[in-house]
């Protein structure tokens, strides 16, 4: 899985629009992070974790995970 997450994929994922993440990023309530190249928003996966709709995203990256060697 990503581990950073551009503004309309977290848009398309919470069916809201690009302007109300912008919103909740000035607002504090989603802060985004900017992409050193282009200073465009961008979400860190972790931060999603406070929405249920997102729960997908860390269910499927625990079944993803490598098993230690006995």
């Amino acid at each position: 899985m990503k581990d950073f997450y551009s503004l309309t994929e977290v848009a398309d994922m919470l069916g809201v629009s690009k302007n109300t993440l912008r919103r909740w990023d000035n607002n504090g309530k989603l802060k985004a992070v900017r992409n050193p190249i282009n200073n465009y928003r961008v979400y860190p996966r972790d931060s999603l974790h406070q929405f249920e709709e997102l729960n997908f995203i860390f269910q499927s990256s625990a079944r993803e995970q490598p098993k230690p060697a006995k």
